[in-house]
């Protein structure tokens, strides 16, 4: 995100194009360090590397500061530097952003559970394949218990829809449990479904506990995966760092 349009989600919870307003939740940001800015110039384009891998670059446009007591107060809506999102930018020592666009370029997937990993292409082809006229999305970055199970049938059968349960598996908070547990608790809970009703996939997000503005973002997002329907939870992706869902 460019300067223009991170101020605007942090202030207003929208971004504009060609004159119209649309719901936006969470900046979309690239930090880098001072050093990193200085070999960043617009026009110029850059590798996006993780854990040693190309897997994008970015055609650089902007490159501004980066406010981080803004941030933090408007994305998280706290000034509590214990809050699990705050402490990770407070601690981290970017101090600039980059703008600019992202393109994929080819590269190995080498990530845990892979297989249960689909794009919104993938999900939207699957959707069209089984005939679902409608969809509802499930979010989740704790292992499903019956409460859930029983919340999502009931959803299911009120909207006349079938399930996605599309839970993160990036980063989360501090005492959660790790992904490779939740996995292992979801593809033994998905054999309580019906299987022609109901499809699994992981979606590897960091979770921002921004709560209603992180609700507002993972609907946008599974809105883009072909989904008519999301679930939003209790206190979803609350901001308090107790335990639970």
């Amino acid at each position: 995100m460019g300067q223009a349009d991170l101020e605007s989600t942090l202030a207003h919870a929208y971004i504009e194009r060609d004159g119209k307003k649309w719901a936006w939740g969470i900046p979309v940001i690239l930090p880098v360090t001072d050093a990193e800015a200085a070999t960043c110039q617009p026009g110029e384009t850059a590798a996006l590397v993780f854990e040693g891998h190309v897997f994008g670059k970015v055609e650089i446009t902007e490159v501004y500061d980066w406010d981080k007591k803004a941030f933090i107060k408007g994305a998280y809506g706290t000034d509590r530097t214990a809050h699990p999102g705050a402490a990770l930018w407070t601690e981290d020592p970017r101090t600039k952003l980059v703008a600019g666009t992202i393109s994929l370029v080819p590269f190995e997937d080498e990530r845990p559970f892979k297989k249960r990993v689909m794009g919104p292409k993938q999900t939207r082809a699957l959707i069209a394949e089984r005939g679902w006229e409608q969809t509802i999305a499930f979010q989740t970055r704790n292992p499903l218990h019956r409460a859930h199970q029983e919340l999502t049938f009931r959803a299911a059968r009120e909207c006349e829809a079938n399930l996605f349960i599309h839970p993160v598996v990036g980063m989360t908070k501090p005492g959660d449990i790790d992904h490779f547990t939740r996995v292992r608790c979801y593809e033994h809970v998905l054999e309580q479904y019906p299987e022609q009703t109901t499809t699994l996939s992981l979606l590897n997000l960091a979770m921002r506990m921004a709560g209603p503005r992180e609700a507002l973002w993972h609907a946008i997002i599974r809105k883009n995966y072909g989904c008519t329907h999301f679930i939003v939870g209790r206190d979803h992706a609350g901001r308090e760092t107790r335990h639970g869902d």
